[in-house]
């Protein structure tokens, strides 16, 4: 049916499609020259046919593709190569990457300059679907996170940004919300990072970098296993590595090994409670003297009123990476939240590869 509607009025798509009667377009026609609207909102508007209705007529005007999105069926590689802000302002969903092709879930498959705009920020050729606004919008919440998940204490995050350690090691954000970790880990990157400096982030959401920054992308053959992306990024030396979800193992090991190999690590583990954060990181690292040894933790609490997130920095004492290396991982877990919140004194860590201080 596609071929045989292309190119044709909206309103002739609809009517050969017996979506409307003859009568129905003749009513919104009338109305359409009254006011000057579209004649997709008037026939909406008129309760003459449904949003699904209309955009499946623009996808058969234009044969693409009609899509019902749903998170689950997008594939976490195309969420990667689009800023969170991006999909938002453009109202498009990155539903698929195959080789040099990105394939886009959009409300108005009409508009080119968001074609061209994705076009350059992916360096992907773009494949374009028609979704319902509706649905594009509860797949990026589900994608990217709320973004008012969460209202997080910005002041704080930034103090124990400049608490970090100056050189190398693995920092972990831990704490119940992935959409606020999300922005947590974002605003402690931008803190970071140096005019100059490269970046290489892992994880679906995208960063806005300040200018300066250059963002390291990997080919799409790599596929999306963690450890695979991590070595292949580690080998072009970024400057800061940023990871958005340490739950798998393969990740986890992969950011303890390159903090160790002297890179600056910043991550985050959407783990219900700080404890049970800490406690899975010792259980899943394959060295609990490396991850001892380069370990700090910014762990996000509720804050005492709705809608708001404090920080604790912790710090762990000699006492404490003793514990992890040789303690039960609950007990070593109960011994560093007890520290929290610590002390905010900066601590300097020597490296003989990289000094980017």
């Amino acid at each position: 049916m596609t071929d045989r509607l292309k190119g044709q009025a909206l309103g002739a798509i609809l009517l050969q499609s017996q979506i409307v009667t003859p009568e129905q377009i003749e009513r919104a026609l009338a109305e359409q020259a009254r006011t000057g609207r579209r004649l997709g909102e008037v026939l909406m508007d008129l309760g003459i046919v449904s949003a699904e209705d209309v955009r499946w007529g623009l996808s058969q005007q234009q044969a693409y593709s009609f899509v019902r999105v749903r998170a689950e069926a997008v594939d976490p590689e195309a969420i990667r190569l689009v800023p969170a802000d991006v999909a938002r302002r453009l109202l498009v969903v990155p539903f698929l990457a195959v080789g040099d092709e990105l394939t886009v879930v959009m409300d108005d498959p009409t508009n080119r300059a968001a074609i061209a705009e994705l076009a350059e920020i992916t360096g992907r050729q773009i494949v374009v679907s028609v979704g319902l606004p509706d649905e594009i919008r509860a797949a990026l919440d589900a994608c990217y996170g709320r973004p008012d998940a969460l209202a997080l204490d910005e002041a704080s995050l930034r103090d124990a940004a400049r608490s970090l350690p100056a050189e190398f090691g693995l920092v972990i954000l831990t704490g119940a919300r992935p959409a606020t970790l999300s922005r947590a880990l974002a605003i402690l990157v931008r803190e970071v990072l140096r005019d100059g400096w490269s970046l290489f982030h892992l994880g679906p959401s995208g960063l806005e970098l300040p200018a300066g920054v250059r963002r390291l992308r990997l080919p799409g053959s790599l596929g999306n296993a963690p450890g695979a992306m991590l070595e292949a990024a580690l080998a072009r030396d970024p400057d800061l590595i940023s990871i958005e979800d340490l739950s798998d193992p393969e990740g986890l090991n992969g950011a303890i090994r390159a903090a160790a190999a002297g890179f600056r690590v910043l991550a985050a583990l959407p783990v219900v409670d700080a404890t049970a954060a800490i406690e899975s990181l010792i259980e899943g690292a394959r060295s609990r003297a490396l991850l001892a040894a380069f370990l700090d933790l910014v762990v996000v609490l509720p804050g005492r009123a709705r809608g708001s997130g404090r920080l604790a920095l912790i710090r762990p004492s000699a006492a404490a990476r003793n514990a992890i290396r040789t303690r039960p991982a609950r007990e070593a877990a109960d011994r560093l939240v007890r520290l929290a919140p610590a002390s905010r004194g900066a601590r300097r860590r020597t490296s003989s590869r990289k000094n980017n201080g």
